[in-house]
């Protein structure tokens, strides 16, 4: 008895060096329901170290920032590729508030560092082409384009941008098992729908005749069907199984997103393996959200200085510190 006593009290704490507020944080992006679960801390614990470690190696794929300025522009064919012209970029820059508004809350800063999240697209083209010395036309030229131009989360450092991509990892992963819910949710409002629908009709129905008595027979059965898909369906959505759930998806952290590193060759056109003396070679570092049909975007660290920023119109004003 006295054994059994010391074992449990010298029994390890489950949560001991878990972040009790990122689980909390995940779990209302997922479903707060999930809160109604049995010990669901204790559940979530060991699937939220492996998911973290996860996203931890797939950020560590990250390449070197780069600053968004026209002398890197000029130097860089990325760039070239992802902005037409610095101008161009300039507009990217402040097409939002967001960078503003940072520099704004952090008046000693001068630059940030944030990611640029662009979508790769590759067409077939037919233009003319110099082969040994004659123009043919009509020739089949892969071109390498960009779009969906999107800048996230502003933070003060490559360093600190390091740190918040993982965070962001389980943020996604959190998303995707809301989707499952949500997914599972309207799956049981249409079944609701179909038995209240089914329930008015066999009211309705008449005996009158035997046709009309084997349609209601037939509505009775249709009936008995969806309240046994329904109670399936209750049972999916309690929080025992929307916990579940979430730990699926913190599980298939490495498989629901993947980074990778494309090589290309690219000349300052867009032309994919174009014989011209212009090709570069380009890397790419893009991640793959596994959903049909896959999302695939281009991730770009960058760094942008304070007087790429257009100033604001409240500006005047003077500014407005952000709370330390």
């Amino acid at each position: 008895m006295w054994n059994t006593i010391k074992q449990l009290w010298n029994r390890p704490d489950p949560l001991a060096g878990v972040d009790l507020a990122l689980i909390e944080q995940l779990v209302e992006l997922a479903s707060p329901k999930i809160r109604l679960a049995s010990r669901y801390k204790e559940r979530l614990a060991p699937y939220l170290g492996w998911a973290e470690a996860q996203a931890t190696a797939t950020a560590a794929h990250l390449p070197a920032p780069v600053m968004l300025t026209s002398e890197s522009w000029r130097q860089d064919r990325l760039l070239q590729l992802v902005f037409a012209t610095p101008q161009r970029m300039h507009e990217v820059i402040n097409q939002h508030g967001i960078l503003a508004q940072w520099f704004y809350d952090w008046p000693l800063a001068d630059s940030l560092c944030t990611l640029l999240v662009v979508t790769p697209h590759e067409q077939t083209r037919y233009g003319v082409s110099e082969q040994d010395g004659q123009l043919r036309q009509d020739v089949p030229q892969r071109l390498l384009t960009f779009r969906d131009h999107r800048l996230g989360r502003a933070v003060e450092s490559p360093a600190a941008l390091q740190a918040l991509l993982p965070l962001q990892i389980l943020d996604m992963v959190a998303g995707e098992a809301r989707r499952s819910i949500e997914l599972l949710e309207a799956e049981k409002t249409q079944l609701e729908d179909e038995l209240g629908n089914a329930r008015v009709m066999l009211r309705l129905a008449s005996t009158s005749t035997p046709e009309a008595a084997a349609d209601k027979a037939r509505q009775e059965e249709r009936i008995r069907s969806l309240t046994t898909e329904l109670e399936r369906s209750h049972q999916a959505l309690n929080p025992d199984a929307l916990c579940d759930i979430l730990e699926t998806q913190l599980a298939a952290t490495p498989d629901l997103l993947q980074m990778s590193c494309r090589e290309y060759r690219v000349n300052g056109l867009g032309m994919i393996d174009s014989e011209d003396g212009d090709a570069l070679p380009l890397h790419l570092t893009e991640y793959t959200l596994a959903r049909t049909p896959p999302i695939v975007r281009v991730l770009i660290p960058v760094l942008i200085q304070r007087q790429q920023i257009d100033a604001r119109e409240d500006d005047a004003g003077g500014f407005s510190p952000a709370a330390l």
